[in-house]
This record gives structure tokens, sequence and C-alpha cells, in this order.
């Protein structure tokens, strides 16, 4: 079985998420907040693999470095 065919899965998780989620971002502390911003950034590892195995190597590197740049001047 390959990994692909687990996409839509996640996708229909992450859909069947979002209004639990959006309903305890808006009442949490900012602590919470801030906590899950944190976790949310790190799991864009998984976007990263993904972009890995399908585009390749290299492809992946430059989205990877111009996502880190992108974020790094959100942040600061």
């Amino acid at each position: 079985m390959s990994w692909l065919s687990l996409v839509p899965a996640a996708l229909a998780g992450l859909y069947l998420l979002t209004g639990p989620l959006i309903a305890l971002y808006s009442g949490g502390s900012e602590a919470w907040k801030k906590e899950l911003k944190r976790k949310a950034f790190h799991q864009l590892i998984l976007g990263y693999l993904a972009a890995y195995f399908l585009l390749g190597p290299a492809a992946a590197f430059w989205g990877m470095a111009g996502w880190a740049a992108l974020v790094g001047a959100a942040e600061t």
C-alpha cells in the first residue's frame, strides 16, 4: 500500500478537526495559543517530507530554504 493512499484520510481528519480547533483557539489562554502555534509549525516537517519524495531533494531544499526565510521574516 502506498503512503499516498493515506492522503485523503489525513485531509478528512484535518477538515473534521478544524471547527473544534478554532473553538479551542478562540477561548484559550495566550500561553496555550503560543504553544499551539509552535507545535503546528513543527508539524510542517511532514510537508517537507512530502516535497522531498514528490519533487526530489534539490527542489525540496530550495523550497525549505524559501519557507525558512519567509517564516524568519514573519517572526521578526
